[in-house]
C-alpha cells in the first residue's frame, strides 16, 4: 500500500493535499484523491463514522493495449518476476529497492507484462535514457524486450504521446502554461 511508503516520507503531502472537492451543476459533490490514498482514507472514514456513508467510484482510464505486442527477451531475476506478479495482482505499488537492483527492467517488464501503453516520467534525461535502453537496447547495452524504436519515443508534442507506446517524458516539461495544457490532453492515454 502506497500508504506505507509515502506517510513516513517528509516530501509526502498527504492525501488531504493532493485531494480536492468537485462541485457537479448538479450540486453533486466528490471528493476526488490519489488511488493510493484509498486505504487511508477507508480508515479515516471509519474513525470518524461514516464509514457507510460513501461510494469510491475509480476514474481511471481504461487500459490502452500497445499498437504492437511487446515481449521479453531477456530472462528476469525470481524477485522480479515475482515483484511484477505482485503489482499486476494489486494493480500498481510502489517499487522499493536499492541502487542497481534492476528498478528500470522491473518497471519495463511491468508495461510489457501489462501489455499497456506507458508514460515513464523522470527528472533527469539520464533516467529516460536507462529506459529507452532497457527497452530496445543501445550499443553498450542489449535490450531486455523486442520493442522497435517507433514504440518508445521520447515525447514532447502531443502527436509524440498520441504515437508512442511507451512515451518517456520529463516532468519538467509539464510546468509551464503549456505543458499543464499537454498533461490535460494526454492523462487519459496512459
Amino acid at each position: 500500500h502506497a500508504e506505507e511508503y509515502c506517510d513516513p516520507c517528509s516530501a509526502y503531502k498527504g492525501a488531504v493535499r493532493l485531494s480536492k472537492v468537485i462541485e457537479r451543476p448538479n450540486g453533486a459533490k466528490f471528493l476526488s484523491i490519489p488511488i493510493g490514498a484509498k486505504a487511508g482514507i477507508k480508515k479515516w472514514l471509519t474513525r470518524i463514522g461514516k464509514e457507510d456513508n460513501y461510494e469510491i467510484l475509480n476514474k481511471q482510464p481504461p487500459i490502452i493495449p500497445f499498437s504492437r505486442p511487446i515481449k521479453l527477451i531477456k530472462t528476469l531475476h525470481k524477485f522480479q518476476s515475482e515483484a511484477i506478479e505482485v503489482l499486476v495482482d494489486k494493480k500498481g505499488g510502489v517499487i522499493d529497492a536499492p541502487p542497481r537492483s534492476g528498478k528500470t527492467v522491473l518497471g519495463a517488464g511491468f508495461s510489457v507484462r501489462v501489455q499497456a501503453k506507458t508514460i515513464i516520467l523522470a527528472h533527469q534525461r539520464e533516467w529516460l535514457d536507462n529506459f529507452y535502453e532497457t527497452y530496445v537496447g543501445s550499443p553498450t547495452q542489449e535490450a531486455f524486450t523486442n520493442a522497435k524504436p517507433r514504440q518508445v519515443l521520447y515525447c514532447r508534442t502531443l502527436e509524440d504521446f498520441e504515437n508512442a507506446d511507451i512515451a518517456l517524458a520529463s516532468f519538467q516539461q509539464f510546468m509551464n502554461p503549456n505543458g499543464k495544457k499537454l498533461l490535460k490532453k494526454i492523462r487519459s492515454m496512459f
